[in-house]
């Protein structure tokens, strides 16, 4: 899913990755599809199951805000760059609803 989502972004001209693997056969940094994003996930996931109620809505918010925040970070570093139409505020809801909804299949699947 967030693969799909990152390729969408990318084909629109939102951002583009700057230090990628291949940069002629992908558009988006695979270093983020095959390592960080499930590595991402299974942590999330792992603290998230530990907290209860508002300590889990607030880590998911907590969460959010700081990949929000780490955007401009990462363009600072040169691996990303964000197009002037770009607002961050869209990966704080991205994120938010990345991890409600990893959540929510989580505990289906727990069932």
């Amino acid at each position: 899913m967030t693969t799909y989502i990152e390729l969408w972004f990318t084909a629109q001209n939102h951002y583009i990755f700057l230090t990628r693997p291949f940069p002629t056969v992908f558009l988006i940094d695979i270093r983020l599809t095959l390592i960080v994003i499930p590595l991402f996930t299974f942590i999330a996931l792992w603290i998230m199951k530990s907290l209860q109620g508002m300590n889990r809505f607030s880590f998911i918010l907590l969460t959010s805000l700081l990949a929000m925040l780490l955007e401009p970070v990462s363009e600072q570093a040169g691996w990303v760059a964000f197009s002037p139409d770009w607002k961050h505020l869209y990966s704080f809801f991205g994120y938010a609803v990345f991890l409600l909804l990893i959540r929510r299949i989580h505990v289906i699947a727990d069932r």
